[in-house]
């Protein structure tokens, strides 16, 4: 990816395969392309979103299960200025119960982790990663932003409507209209827990926004609260 100051838009991407070789290297880089956007003023959205000819339930380049697949190309990527049209879940042996972020940061606001359009769980993510305390072990964001399978390391945890799509999918309800909601009707498919997952989308600084996948309902939860982190990526 290039920032140009003087334009002041961005080109290019950034790929998803092979760039993190450490959790905090990754997430400093691409916090600082963060920054630079912020300077810039604008982001020129890349080429993207092609139609791929998969289907929901297919095997994406991730290895994971094509569970998404958009009518029109969204917003995607660590600033939104990439376009996708699909997203991919890991498989269920990637589940961990785990809080949303250290009990140091429980309480404590995450600035910009509140998107829950499809497309900004890798934002959230990263910023949930970096916030000082945060690790794989006691955060639901950094456990899916360190996953790594099939050379791709740019998996994250689902923003909240992102979430939806997986609950409508799991439960074989139809998906791709953003503002339909998940519901109990329907039935669980196999590979998915009847429990509670987490988003990376922040509702208020105590608490995120998650999805019980049993019965289909959005709610919001206590940080501090265990429930299960399944990582999720976009292309």
């Amino acid at each position: 990816m290039f920032v140009d100051l003087a334009a002041r838009c961005i080109t290019g991407t950034v790929s998803g395969v092979g760039l993190r070789k450490h959790l905090d290297t990754i997430v400093v880089r691409k916090l600082a392309l963060l920054v630079l956007l912020t300077m810039a003023g604008c982001v020129r959205i890349s080429a993207g979103g092609e139609d791929r000819g998969l289907v929901p339930g297919d095997t994406g380049p991730g290895g994971g299960t094509v569970f998404l697949v958009a009518e029109e190309p969204f917003p995607c990527g660590v600033a939104g200025d990439r376009l996708c049209r699909y997203l991919e879940v890991a498989p269920q042996e990637a589940e961990r119960k785990l809080a949303w972020s250290a009990a140091v940061n429980r309480g404590t606001s995450v600035p910009d982790a509140y998107d829950i359009s499809p497309g900004a769980g890798l934002k959230n993510s990263l910023l949930v990663a970096r916030q000082s305390g945060n690790d794989p072990s006691n955060s639901a964001a950094a456990y899916a932003a360190a996953y790594e399978r099939n050379g791709y390391d740019d998996w994250y945890l689902p923003s909240a409507d992102a979430l939806n799509e997986l609950c409508k999918y799991a439960r074989a309800l139809p998906a791709g209209v953003f503002d339909d909601m998940c519901d109990e009707n329907g039935s669980l498919r196999d590979g998915f827990s009847a429990g509670t997952y987490w988003s990376s989308s922040e509702s208020s600084e105590s608490s995120a926004w998650l999805q019980n996948l049993e019965v289909g309902n959005s709610v919001q939860g206590f940080k501090d609260e265990k429930f299960i982190a399944r990582p999720i990526r976009s292309f």
